[in-house]
């Protein structure tokens, strides 16, 4: 019986060594290359654990995306390039890093989403078009005066547009130096249908896309506004509707007057002292939420199926592993991070796309010294997801690892067996 006893208790420290021999050595180990080492998984909680582990459907670099230019639009503005590629001609540039499932080739898929880069050269303006999916640009670098119906802004780096469905939108780049560099975004709402991804940019005034000479950043005549929940068609030489400007409402918020969020479930030592969420000097991570659902919104923009923020985690810190049941991508913007999904992992920088299904294991840690790592964020429905989706958070896989700084993880950890459920 004692020579049992001693067997079972020898047994069971060698696997807790096994253990934290494991999780230390894939949190040392460079993640440039895929890996096939399992991060344990702890289920003890409310929500149940995501099964995806394919690695093109969760990693992806912008780098690797071909660059495209509109077909329709004439060869002076997109180039000459054969099957819709941009080529050393074209004054603009756009790729596609998350796309709809049944026009998905390598990057990551979603079920009504589109999400990519844009560029437009020094000094070139993008001529006034619209187009039926709702719509969502953020300024990465450069500078722009951007129309939206009969709105006009000056936009900078933390400048996020929002385009209803139809809205006559364009812009000027004005630096005559440097490219405009810009993410986007299409989704369905409400009722669309995957169909209105089918239907692509038009111009609003054609007449004048002849030539450089002639084209303009906005619809002429500029869209009347129309009243609050009203339809005011108006008559364009493009092909689609436009329906003018809702009354009271605005194309244009900055991520500089969006506040900064802490999740209020986190410790005092991560989270910041602030209270009601927010965050403040001491905190090691904040958010910030630039497009809500109405419900949620507290001035900035809102759209009825899409949350849109910017994240930014302190040099060196860790994000720890949590899921939540709602879909997700993160777009690196500044730095880099070693990141983990589920039993996978990576090195991600500048560039890097990480997309997270329901209920993905995930975490990083910003690997860099000195600068922060900064990301562009969504969150949308799909299928039967309901709003309420939003409203439930992400869970700590190990709350008890964020206790302290020393024990905080990106990865789940799975608590170790007792001698009887080891057998």
């Amino acid at each position: 019986m004692e020579l049992g006893k001693t067997c079972r208790a020898l047994g069971s420290f060698i696997f807790i060594l096994l253990v934290l021999i494991g999780s230390s050595a894939l949190a040392e180990k460079s993640q440039n290359n895929r890996t096939d080492e399992r991060v344990a998984q702890q289920s003890t909680d409310e929500y149940p654990l995501s099964t995806n582990t394919e690695d093109n459907t969760i990693f992806f670099e912008a780098g690797d995306a071909p660059k495209k230019a509109t077909a329709s639009y004439p060869e002076w503005f997109r180039g000459y390039g054969a099957n819709g590629l941009a080529d050393k001609h074209a004054l603009y540039w756009h790729n596609s890093l998350i796309t709809p499932k049944q026009n998905v080739a390598k990057n990551p898929e979603a079920e009504n989403l589109y999400f990519g880069l844009l560029e437009l050269r020094p000094g070139v303006t993008y001529p006034a078009h619209n187009h039926p999916a709702n719509e969502l640009y953020f300024v990465l670098n450069g500078e722009a005066d951007w129309y939206v119906n009969d709105e006009k802004q000056h936009v900078t780096a933390g400048s996020v547009i929002r385009h209803r469905s139809f809205d006559a939108h364009g812009w000027v780049n004005t630096n005559i130096e440097d490219t405009l560099q810009l993410v986007w975004l299409w989704w369905l709402e409400g009722e669309d249908t995957l169909d209105m991804f089918e239907h692509g940019a038009r111009f609003t005034n054609p007449e004048l896309t002849e030539n450089i000479n002639t084209i303009k950043p906005y619809a002429v005549p500029l869209p009347r506004p129309c009243p609050r929940d009203q339809k005011c068609p108006q008559n364009y030489p493009g092909p689609y509707p436009i329906y003018g400007r809702p009354e009271g409402t605005t194309a244009f918020f900055n991520e500089k007057d969006a506040r900064k969020q802490s999740d209020e479930h986190y410790p005092e030592w991560y989270r910041g002292k602030a209270k009601n969420n927010l965050a403040d000097e001491t905190s090691m991570y904040w958010y910030r939420e630039l497009v809500t659902p109405k419900r949620y919104a507290v001035g900035n923009l809102e759209a009825e199926s899409l949350y849109f923020g910017t994240l930014d985690l302190l040099p060196g810190a860790t994000y720890p592993a949590q899921r939540r049941p709602s879909n997700e991508f993160y777009f690196v913007v500044e730095g880099e991070a070693n990141w983990y999904v589920n039993d996978k992992s990576r090195k991600v920088k500048k560039g890097s796309l990480i997309r997270h299904q329901p209920y993905d294991v995930h975490g990083f840690v910003n690997t860099h010294k000195t600068q922060s790592l900064k990301v562009v964020w969504a969150r949308w429905l799909e299928g039967d997801n309901a709003q309420e989706v939003f409203s439930q958070g992400a869970t700590l896989m190990n709350p008890d690892l964020v206790k302290s700084a020393k024990d905080i993880k990106p990865f789940a950890v799975l608590p170790p067996k007792s001698s009887e459920e080891s057998g």
